[in-house]
């Protein structure tokens, strides 16, 4: 397999091996796969959004006695989000969601 596609296949495979809680899951998961599959860009390789979809991580990062998730100040954006990240070319995206405080 050319290198160019090893993290599409991993990609694929992550996203394969969701299983969707829900209908709105499911359809998501879809659309997802047939992104993925299309041979778009995935990675972003400029700021703020090019391309327009890139791949992120979120981590959620939950406790249960306290019934919160923890939420990050996400300042350009402007919205508190889960601490993750842009997923960088060469990476499967597994590093990017503990990147961040």
């Amino acid at each position: 397999m050319p290198l160019a596609d090893q993290p599409r296949t991993l990609i694929r495979a992550l996203v394969e091996g969701i299983s969707p809680h829900d209908d709105r899951e499911a359809a998501d998961r879809r659309w997802t796969l047939g992104w993925v599959d299309s041979g778009a860009p995935l990675f972003r390789v400029a700021k703020p959004a090019t391309p327009p979809w890139h791949l992120v991580v979120y981590a959620a990062l939950v406790d249960r006695d306290r019934a919160s998730m923890m939420l990050v100040d996400h300042r350009k954006a402007r919205a508190w989000l889960p601490p993750g990240g842009h997923v960088d070319p060469g990476s499967g995206g597994t590093e990017a969601g503990g990147r961040r405080p």
